[in-house]
């Protein structure tokens, strides 16, 4: 039987190579013909995928049928054509990373230290030229690892610690907040607050043992990992918000921005636990997350179901937004800024995905991903380690996607389904967070399961 998505099992020309010979292919409701004749057509996130059909026809070079359909050489040239431009495949990594160039930089660099000269190739060295080409041809061919985290239940958020990246901060549906360590898979911290309600925001307080955690109740705390003998003494309160969404902290965690299922947006600081400013009229509707930069400490960025995405000077507030997207997108769900700050990625409804310039607001992409015409199937996205790719999930889907953020090219999916029971209900999407250091690792949080889920290529 086969046991993973038919994307995963074909994801490049590579892989394709044994079945290149196959001359008919059905993907319908009830079976695939040859290998495939265990994969249903309503689970199969490959004929959920924009084009999918000319991805078939460009990599399978010998089929003739696909879905009772001729496949004609007008088309097979038409599919080739986009195919190559719409997705990554190895022939494109070949062409980003040509050979002779290749060469020809370890050739300079080996000049340039055999002369005792400053090399200007930005410090490369051979193995590390190397190093982008081997990484995203492994995640073209290779299958992750998923992995259920079953020592946490109910989970509802979560945040990697940014600067020792094996910890993970998880807040309960029940109040209780965790933290695991993905190294020793055991739970490291637990607590809770008093009149605990559902965690809805967290965020680490940077090159400190503490944490920040917001609950749907409006109340926000902060715990204090290094006193572990009391646990009260560990928790520090802040005035409430009312009907709080979401919450983060600054590069220099000294401030921190609160928003809610209102108009307005809140602004603390971190070390005397007090009120700063209240932003107020913001947006027209509710503003579901806001986020600083990852550099600017005074930045942030609102995302607002008004459909506008605005940022912010916490120095010039009385002057309004700095920037306000110049496109409305419908009901924004959340948006976060690229590891640089240059881009920021705007997550809505329905697979609607896009990035803007951060100082513009201009579009830069426009992510084409599928539409399952579903109203509640919210989208979330983040950038990964070193931003040049992003992966998006959403509520209605049991996959997520990456995507490069260089040309919105589409990399790959990762079908989240139960090993052991293939054809199943579809559980989605619903929180998402991209390892900080290793590329293309996620850990996730699905709609109808009470565990968290890793994925490590």
């Amino acid at each position: 039987m086969v046991k993973t998505d038919l994307r995963d099992l074909i994801p490049t020309r590579i892989a394709l190579e044994k079945n290149s010979k196959l001359e008919e292919l059905y993907i319908g409701e009830n079976s695939f013909t040859h290998q495939f004749s265990c994969l249903k057509r309503n689970n199969c996130t490959l004929t959920r995928t924009l084009f999918y059909r000319e991805y078939m026809i460009s990599h399978l070079v010998s089929l003739k049928i696909l879905d009772n359909q001729e496949i004609t050489e007008s088309e097979r040239l038409q599919a080739t054509e986009l195919v190559r431009l719409k997705f990554i495949t190895c022939d494109s990594w070949r062409e980003k990373y040509q050979v002779n160039q290749i060469h020809k930089d370890i050739l300079n660099l080996e000049i340039n230290n055999t002369m005792k000269c400053r090399t200007n190739i930005n410090k490369t060295t051979p193995k590390t030229i190397f190093k982008n080409y081997t990484e995203y041809q492994d995640i073209l061919n290779e299958n992750p690892r998923v992995n259920t985290l079953e020592k946490i239940v109910y989970p509802r958020q979560l945040e990697y610690n940014p600067s020792i990246p094996n910890l993970i901060v998880v807040g309960a549906m029940n109040g209780r907040v965790h933290v695991y360590d993905e190294n020793k898979d055991e739970i490291i911290y637990d607590n809770i607050v008093s009149n605990p309600s559902m965690i809805l925001g967290l965020s680490w307080i940077k090159n400190y043992p503490c944490f920040l955690a917001g609950s749907e109740n409006g109340s926000i705390n902060l715990f204090n990992l290094s006193k572990t003998k009391n646990p009260k003494n560990q928790i520090l309160s802040f005035d409430p918000f009312y009907k709080l969404s979401s919450l983060h902290t600054n590069c220099q965690s000294d401030t921190m921005v609160v928003s809610g299922s209102c108009d307005f947006v809140s602004i603390y600081d971190i070390n005397s636990c007090t009120l700063l400013r209240k932003l107020e009229k913001a947006h027209t509707k509710k503003i579901n997350v806001v986020k600083y930069a990852s550099y600017d400490p005074y930045g942030f960025v609102t995302s607002s179901f008004d459909g506008t995405v605005k940022r912010w000077d916490t120095r010039c507030l009385n002057s309004g937004p700095t920037l306000t997207s110049k496109e409305s997108f419908g009901e924004i769900i959340m948006s976060v800024f690229s590891p640089d700050d240059r881009s920021i990625l705007v997550s809505g409804c329905d697979n609607q995905v896009y990035q803007l310039d951060s100082r513009t607001g201009t579009l830069n992409i426009k992510f084409e991903i599928h539409r399952s015409n579903q109203e509640f199937n919210f989208s979330r996205s983040y950038y990964t380690a070193d931003g040049n790719y992003c992966v998006i999930g959403s509520c209605d889907e049991n996959c997520v996607r990456f995507y490069s953020t260089s040309d919105g090219k589409f990399l790959r999916d990762v079908s989240l389904f139960d090993q052991n029971k293939f054809c199943g209900d579809s559980d989605g999407v619903l929180s998402l967070r991209t390892h900080p250091s290793n590329n293309f690792d996620v850990t996730i949080i699905k709609t109808k399961l009470p565990n968290l889920y890793s994925v490590k290529f």
